[in-house]
């Protein structure tokens, strides 16, 4: 009897163990990122990243008349927000200035709040100092913009470092020196090169090892060609520091009219 009960006992569901049911896959729904705005300008780095030829005569900053070489009293500057979906609100865009040259100190000048519509450009425009528009006609510019949110760096910083000559006062054969220094506090060995151009332009010295904040003149020297006429040509020496760093860049733009 006592063996029929507990025969009769062990069928019953509720003494079954317990097996949990199998379930299909688990799919856990994802939110997307949020969309970020790009603020942007035209940057010599990401040019370099990208295996393009740098210029640092940049098609966003304005900052010359060409001839007779002269400052504007207003540097303009472009930015955009490639974003197409979000706008870049309250974007600062800081304007710093240097003397002409390579590696030099850089001074800030101004600042301005934008709001960049998705995909939409703004021209800017920063008055000079009376100081500055009084001195050395050729100065480098250097733009950084700013905001929490940009979705890519790299093209938040650009610069405009040119100077220029035009043939019908300078020559044909003209050599112009320009100041390179080497921004760190350690020595570094600094090369100096011209990047590919039309007027077989060449640059003293091809290299130079700097002490720390060393300062020293360097030259370009071009040639125009006999038959170039009516022609607007950039020639650009860029400076890489240890490790194939670029530390900066220039460029001289000749203006053929003879």
């Amino acid at each position: 009897m006592a063996i029929a009960l507990f025969e009769r006992g062990s069928t019953v569901p509720w003494c079954r163990p317990f097996r949990p049911r199998p379930r299909g896959a688990c799919c856990v729904t994802v939110s997307k990122p949020p969309e970020r705005p790009d603020p942007a300008i035209y940057s010599q780095n990401q040019q370099i990243q990208a295996g393009q030829i740098p210029t640092w005569d940049s098609p966003d900053i304005v900052t010359n008349r060409f001839v007779p070489w002269t400052l504007h009293a207003e540097t303009e500057v472009t930015v955009r927000n490639l974003s197409p979906l979000v706008a870049a609100v309250n974007t600062q865009v800081q304007l710093s200035v240097s003397a002409f040259g390579i590696g030099l100190s850089e001074t800030p000048l101004s600042a301005q709040i934008v709001t960049l519509a998705p995909a939409a450009a703004m021209t800017l425009k920063f008055p000079l100092t009376q100081d500055i528009l009084k001195g050395d006609q050729s100065i480098a510019v250097f733009v950084d913009l700013y905001h929490p949110n940009d979705l890519v760096a790299i093209n938040s910083h650009g610069a405009q470092a040119i100077s220029g000559f035009d043939t019908k006062s300078a020559g044909r054969h003209v050599t112009r020196h320009f100041p390179v220094a080497n921004p760190t506090g350690a020595a570094q060995l600094i090369s100096l090169a011209a990047l590919p151009n039309n007027l077989a332009a060449t640059v003293a010295p091809a290299s130079h090892t700097f002490a720390p904040f060393e300062q020293i003149s360097a030259s370009l020297t071009v040639t125009v060609p006999a038959g170039m006429h009516n022609a607007e040509e950039r020639v650009t020496v860029i400076a890489h520091g240890a490790g194939g760093s670029v530390v900066g860049g220039v460029t001289f733009v000749v203006t053929v009219n003879d």
